[in-house]
């Protein structure tokens, strides 16, 4: 099982945008058709309308229990799943901020648990093929469900492919009241890696 964390507060301003992006009448169509899209029919209603303001979306995703849309309790409870079984064999975490540190090496790492053999010369060429302005390029092609018209955009779903989009948003007092809610739902060392990253969190 491979699992590829993110920071959460990263995850906020991604569903942020991937909501903007979103043709709901299009999905609920689908939806109710279900024509080759089974797996559509089970999924909750669209959440409700988001407000406004950024922040207070933001603190939508922070405080919300997930029913209707993703939030950091959903996001923090599925990594848990993964963290609690790192150290068994047939598991593995990635990490957005490794991949985006060190492409090459982390292509490498999946290769290794994978028992696949591949040359230095196949990891660069993987490597090029899996920037994110390289995926951008290719949107239609790699865009989850781009052939069922509920993107406004396929381009769009990817981004920026940055981290750190959320220091705009939030001030000294604003982290204060995300460390404690993330130290409600998390262990110590899941916080530090599900926002660090192996890299991030190792010591110097």
């Amino acid at each position: 099982y491979l699992c590829v964390g993110r920071d959460p507060r990263d995850v906020a301003i991604s569903w942020d945008h991937h909501l903007a992006n979103m043709d709901f009448d299009a999905f609920m169509a689908l939806r109710a058709e279900a024509v080759g899209v089974g797996d559509l029919v089970d999924l909750p209603p669209p959440p409700p309308p988001p407000p406004a303001d950024p922040v207070e979306r933001f603190w939508r995703f922070v405080d919300g229990d997930g029913e209707r849309s993703p939030a950091l309790a959903t996001v923090l409870g599925h990594l848990q799943t993964f963290w609690d079984r790192r150290d068994e064999p047939n598991v593995a975490l990635f990490h957005y901020s490794d991949l985006s540190a060190d492409l090459p090496g982390q292509l490498r790492r999946l290769a290794e648990v994978l028992s696949i053999t591949v040359s230095d010369e196949r990891i660069k060429e993987l490597a090029a093929a899996a920037t994110f302005d390289r995926m951008k390029s290719r949107a239609t092609d790699l865009a989850p469900n781009a052939d069922q018209g509920f993107w406004r955009s396929t381009e769009d779903f990817f981004h920026r492919g940055s981290s750190g989009q959320w220091r705009h948003l939030l001030n000294d007092q604003d982290l204060d009241r995300y460390q404690e809610r993330v130290s409600q739902l998390a262990s110590t060392e899941l916080a530090t890696w599900a926002h660090q990253g192996w890299l991030g969190a190792r010591p110097a």
